[in-house]
């Protein structure tokens, strides 16, 4: 599929501007994605609905442990299991994303913890 790669992107929030990325795979009518952020770390795409050029996903992110690092060796902080959010975290936050593709081009938006959504924008770098 023609989504398939890595994609560099912008994400205007209230508190400044996030650069980020995530990689999307497919495999016949599959697509899986990977998100990465400073802020929160590798989370992987959940919920994930595809219709036509326009991909809908889900991250949950609960937050590093005391504020800090992920454990050497083991998954991110926040990172849920593949079941979904972790059952013993509370209140993991639910981000969910809206974007559309238009060649390399990316835009939509995406929700946290009930702010305005903000507008998502990027493009293809691998």
């Amino acid at each position: 599929m023609a989504l398939d790669g890595t994609y560099k992107i912008s994400v205007c929030t209230g508190r400044g501007e996030m650069k980020d990325q995530f990689t999307i795979k497919t495999s016949g009518n599959t697509l899986t994605g990977t998100y990465m952020s400073e802020q929160m770390g590798t989370l992987p795409f959940k919920d994930v609905k595809v219709s036509g050029n326009t991909v809908e996903w889900t991250l949950y992110f609960a937050g590093p442990p005391g504020g800090g690092a992920p454990p050497a060796g083991g998954p991110p902080a926040g990172a849920p299991p593949a079941g979904g959010p972790p059952p013993n975290l509370p209140n993991p936050m639910k981000i969910p994303f809206k974007v559309t593709f238009a060649g390399k081009k990316v835009t939509g938006k995406l929700s946290m913890a009930g702010d305005t959504p903000f507008d998502v924008k990027g493009e293809k770098v691998a």
